[in-house]
């Protein structure tokens, strides 16, 4: 019986999801039906809430390995460390090459 109970919740907690961007849409355009809607909004509100926190969760860790890896770059190469854009540097980079640097025998 358990297995059912917990489709069911995870059934329920998707119609919630789904839910709630009409709910919301409903609302915004007419402000005077919430204290109609308004219960449902707040359920379907806790239901975004839950299914969301996995992929917060995902996203914090995938943050967290992307900061060590640009930490790790800026070990190797002091450009990286001392950018506000690092991402944008090294999309530069692979577009366009690096930039030369002063006395490597380059010309401008």
């Amino acid at each position: 019986m358990q297995p059912f109970a917990k489709a069911a919740d995870k059934w329920d907690r998707l119609g919630g999801v789904l839910s709630f961007p009409i709910l919301f849409a409903v609302v915004s355009a007419k402000p005077d039906l919430l204290p109609m809607l308004e219960d449902d909004l707040r359920e379907a509100t806790i239901d975004v809430l839950i299914a969301s926190i996995p992929t917060l969760i995902k996203k914090k860790a995938r943050e967290k390995q992307a900061f060590d890896a640009l930490s790790k770059l800026g070990e190797v190469d002091e450009r990286y460390r001392n950018t506000d854009d690092p991402v944008g540097l090294m999309l530069r980079d692979l577009l366009f090459g690096p930039e030369p640097k002063e006395g490597d025998g380059a010309t401008i």
